[in-house]
């Protein structure tokens, strides 16, 4: 791996939370959720039944970051992705870095 993408994958691994944004039918929503990484790909627990689950199963696109809570916005740091799900599985969705990122 480049030295870039070792940063990412370390950050990512350093938290669990995202803020995911979605969109549906002129309606936007964002939501925090947890996630798993497994190198660039995250997995993160959505209902069905849920807003963003709603919006999912509608329109696969999505933005989303990962950051901490900062006091100075100078010193704000964290990543920032937008791409388009991969594949639901039950309850469990899969988010991969977009392939036509630098990493």
């Amino acid at each position: 791996m480049g030295e870039l993408r070792n940063k990412v994958v370390s950050y990512l691994q350093g938290h669990n939370a995202m803020s995911l944004a979605t969109a549906h039918d002129g309606q936007a929503h964002a939501a925090t959720v947890f996630y798993v990484n497994d190198h660039l790909d995250l997995y993160f627990i959505s209902s069905p039944s849920s807003r963003h689950g709603q919006h999912l199963a509608a329109n696969n696109h999505i933005a989303a970051t990962v950051n901490e809570d900062y006091r100075n916005w100078n010193d704000i740091k964290g990543l920032q992705l937008v791409c388009a799900l991969l594949r639901r599985v039950s309850q469990w969705v899969r988010v991969s870095w977009p392939t036509e990122s630098p990493l």
